[in-house]
């Protein structure tokens, strides 16, 4: 019934189930929400003024979008590995010894 178990574990099956409902319920409500602003902004500015709005809209969204994407993520080469518990690099050392050794 609930995301996150009282052990603290997340269920997989319904964080998927959460996912799948926000993403129908958005596609839903834009289905909805999209022709009632469309017709609404038409009636307003016009067929040819609403035309170049919602234009302009989509190409700003897409700037803004290759802006983000673009300063916004890091490179490869800026990306550290995480560090390594001590424990497991002696224990990895000493497996190279005996390794080396056997040989």
């Amino acid at each position: 019934m609930f995301i996150i178990q009282p052990d603290k574990r997340f269920n997989k099956k319904q964080i998927a189930n959460a996912g799948s409902v926000l993403y129908n319920f958005t596609w839903a409500i834009s289905e909805f929400i999209g022709p009632v602003l469309g017709g609404y902004l038409t009636d307003v500015f016009g067929f040819a003024r609403n035309a170049s709005l919602i234009g302009i809209t989509n190409v700003s969204y897409c700037l803004l979008f290759l802006i983000v994407m673009t300063c916004g993520l890091r490179r490869p080469e800026e990306i550290k590995p995480p560090p390594v518990p001590e424990s497991t690099q002696i224990e990895s050392d000493s497996l190279l010894s005996n390794t080396s050794t056997e040989k």
